[in-house]
């Protein structure tokens, strides 16, 4: 899988201006959206591994709402952001660990695409990756082609709007949002269509 996954090409696009952008691609999730998607896996009887790789931690709030859930977690980052990373590591870049688990993150964006491909080549048969995207990253030929060698088990949709704060900062969170996000689930090895999933606050 790996090889084949190699040929298909990082997607760079972005709901904000070049200028709004923040270093780094960090627009941190809001710990509830975890909580409610939490919630929806163990409604569908789906069990994450308990030992779990935020690659893409920045300030720490996945990490967090993860660890009080049970779960252990490894954090880490392309750089250190409230301390919330055990180690830095570029996960985009730099050599990566095999991992006995799942991988857990809200990436940025416009890295995406080599975000599944390096998490799945580095867990074990039928672990998941779990990604947390605009509901946009299922439009697009290129990632078709991505989805065409390792397509997603599962994608939980939020029905209300849930946010993401530029720069992990609260200051930013709005009412109401124009975006819509879901939880995109691999599960290694699968080879299938996927399975549409809601996520309700109710």
């Amino acid at each position: 899988m790996a090889d084949k996954l190699s040929i298909v090409r990082m997607i760079g696009s972005s709901a904000h201006s070049a200028e709004d952008r923040q270093p780094d691609d960090f627009y941190a999730t809001d710990p509830v959206a975890l909580h409610l998607f939490l919630r929806a896996l163990d409604r569908d009887r789906i069990k994450l591994d308990t030992n779990i790789w935020e690659c893409a931690c920045g300030n720490g709030v996945l990490s967090l709402e993860l660890a009080q859930q049970g779960y252990s977690v490894f954090s880490t980052d392309i750089v250190q952001r409230r301390d919330a990373a055990s180690t830095l590591i570029d996960f985009v870049n730099d050599p990566l660990p095999q991992w006995n688990g799942d991988i857990l993150t809200n990436p940025p964006f416009k890295h995406a695409n080599k975000f599944v491909e390096r998490a799945l080549e580095v867990i074990p048969d039928n672990n998941f990756v779990v990604l947390f995207l605009r509901l946009q990253f299922l439009e697009g030929i290129k990632r078709r082609e991505l989805f065409k060698i390792a397509p997603p088990r599962w994608v939980y949709i939020h029905s209300a709007r849930v946010h993401t704060f530029k720069n992990g900062d609260l200051k930013y969170a709005k009412s109401s949002s124009a975006v819509c996000f879901a939880w995109f689930v691999w599960q290694k090895g699968y080879q299938g269509e996927p399975t549409i999933r809601w996520i309700d606050r109710d």
